[in-house]
């Protein structure tokens, strides 16, 4: 390489390609490129890291903007979707979470799932949270609810007796935009009123319930 050391006698750990030269010297002549600079011949980086075979490591492929990575896993968008890593319903060779966190897809469920890949009616998006009174009421043991989420998000329901004290709760977490049922079964409490309430973000709604025993 110029520095008074044959070739043959550097060979030792730097040949990667076995051509009888020094790596360092493939990519100094430019007979091996070096995209991501690391000093070693794109070449001998392939193996397991060329997902869409293109003869060109995935992270300069990314680096160059050849291939997207719009989820940042380090993988081309391509090689997510042919391998099935990321899904593609709409087919538009994007992968689905990427066109939802773009905002490119609605996902108003929160089901992972861009909007126009699945079935909806205007009847399925309510207009507004919703909480019904409980039926049948009073009621022993047990008595259904219904609610309305028009956003999904975190949704809690939980009971009440009169003191204020919480006795169960129903519903905590993340939940789909839609009309949604929950039963509820009070053996383990006493004969009274009750209040329930429903917490999602700003909105808030109680009503109450009477078990009869």
């Amino acid at each position: 390489m110029g520095k008074g050391v044959p070739d043959e006698c550097e060979l030792g750990a730097t040949d990667c390609n076995l051509n009888d030269i020094p790596d360092d010297c493939d990519i100094t002549d430019g007979t091996s490129l070096d995209c991501n600079q690391n000093g070693v011949p794109d070449e001998c980086e392939l193996i397991d890291n060329d997902c869409n075979m293109n003869d060109i490591p995935d992270d300069c492929d990314i680096a160059d903007g050849t291939s997207l990575d719009c989820n940042e896993n380090d993988i081309p968008d391509e090689c997510d979707l042919a391998d099935g890593t990321s899904p593609d319903c709409n087919q538009n060779t994007v992968p689905d979470e990427c066109d939802i966190a773009s905002g490119w897809s609605l996902d108003l469920d929160g089901n992972g799932i861009p909007d126009e890949c699945e079935e909806w009616t205007l009847l399925d998006v309510p207009a507004a949270f919703e909480l019904a009174q409980n039926y049948p009421n009073p009621f022993n043991p047990t008595t259904t609810i219904d609610f309305a989420v028009a956003d999904a998000g975190q949704v809690n329901i939980t009971i009440y007796d009169l003191s204020g004290k919480a006795v169960a709760t129903l519903v905590e977490g993340q939940t789909p935009v839609g009309y949604h049922t929950v039963e509820f079964d009070a053996s383990e409490l006493s004969s009274g009123v009750y209040i329930y309430r429903l917490t999602a973000g700003d909105f808030v709604d109680s009503k109450k319930m009477v078990v009869v025993k």
